[in-house]
């Protein structure tokens, strides 16, 4: 009876182990003794991943970098190329970011530093082209214009377009210099095209009054005045020369408006009072101008009488009101005193 119990037992042993044997066979990899412990990880990884993770339905993860851990990577990447100064391939990496990896903090990160990136490159149109596209609502196809719309990240992007605006205005030559300033002062082109009036310093301020960037963007519109005013003065002294005094006019007034805080403000109003006296003294005299010219500078239509000595008389007063605001604008400046020794002669600089 015991025998018969004995030889039971070492049957059923004999079939456990050559069961086991064909159910389970460890990889070759593990089952070489030279193997070192980071390539036994390695192909337990390899092998975890080939059975368990090759079936979607059973996991939903991956054993692949999450889009966080990657979008780390690529930050880093793209730091070292900023630190190398290769700021467009730095913001092309940025630009990567926010494509394939549409999370708040990342995407709104790759956003800004895609755009200091092109700013620090001295592409600033790009940086204006592109800052606008984002503040239309078009931020990754619009899917996040909602989480950017009134948030930080908006006056920032603002605030990269006047940036920008000032750098051009600050940069290039003179003839397109005057362009940028204007458009700084959104005194250029349609100012109700959202894009054209982006670029406006006041716009920005208008829009974030509180924000500490206001206080500087101040300071570039108040630049950016001075700077337009001397060239307004400077064009206005050019076709004084020339006698033209009605455009020299046009461009002393444009100074005038801004009063005393533009930095010309005295030298133009002085030079619009010497104008308009000279003006007045050509009014009465046909020989220096005509009919045709009276008629367009006091806006007189065809049918309607001219009087050369009432709209010189006119002229006269006109320049005398303007010698009174500066005056009192600037009582100790030597332009109000001199405007009040301006006579009717021929006014030379």
């Amino acid at each position: 009876m015991h025998i018969k119990l004995i030889m039971k037992n070492i049957i059923i042993l004999v079939a456990f182990i050559f069961t086991s044997a064909f159910i389970y066979k460890p990889p070759a990899a593990l089952a070489s003794t030279p193997a070192s412990a980071e390539n036994n990880l390695n192909t337990i990884y390899e092998m975890i991943s080939k059975e368990y993770f090759s079936n979607k339905s059973l996991c939903n993860e991956s054993p692949k970098l999450l889009p966080e851990q990657a979008a780390e990577v690529m930050f880093n990447k793209a730091h070292e190329l900023a630190v190398q100064q290769k700021y467009c391939q730095a913001a092309d990496i940025y630009y990567a970011i926010r494509i394939h990896y549409p999370i708040k903090p990342y995407y709104m990160q790759a956003t800004m530093k895609m755009l200091e990136a092109y700013f620090t490159a001295g592409d600033y149109v790009l940086v204006m082209n592109t800052a606008n596209y984002l503040l239309e609502g078009n931020l990754n196809e619009k899917k996040h214009a909602g989480e950017v719309r009134g948030t930080l990240i908006e006056e920032d992007v603002h605030f990269l377009i006047v940036r920008s605006v000032y750098n051009k205005m600050k940069q290039v030559t003179y003839k397109a210099n005057q362009e940028w300033t204007e458009y700084a002062l959104g005194i250029k082109g349609d100012q109700t095209d959202k894009y054209i009036s982006n670029l406006s310093i006041e716009s920005f301020i208008q829009k974030f009054p509180d924000s500490n960037n206001s206080v500087l963007a101040k300071k570039w519109l108040q630049e950016a005045r001075n700077q337009l005013a001397k060239h307004n003065v400077y064009i206005g002294h050019t076709y004084f020369e020339r006698r033209n005094y009605v455009a020299a006019l046009s461009r002393y007034n444009i100074v005038n408006q801004w009063g005393v805080s533009v930095e010309p403000f005295g030298e133009s109003m002085y030079y619009s009072i010497s104008a308009l006296h000279e003006l007045s003294y050509e009014i009465l005299d046909p020989k220096l101008m005509n009919d045709r010219a009276i008629r367009e500078l006091a806006h007189l239509k065809e049918n309607e009488t001219i009087d050369r000595k009432s709209l010189s008389e006119k002229t006269i007063k006109k320049a005398n009101d303007l010698a009174v605001l500066l005056q009192k604008a600037l009582p100790e400046s030597s332009w109000a005193i001199r405007s009040k020794s301006i006579s009717r002669q021929t006014f030379t600089f």
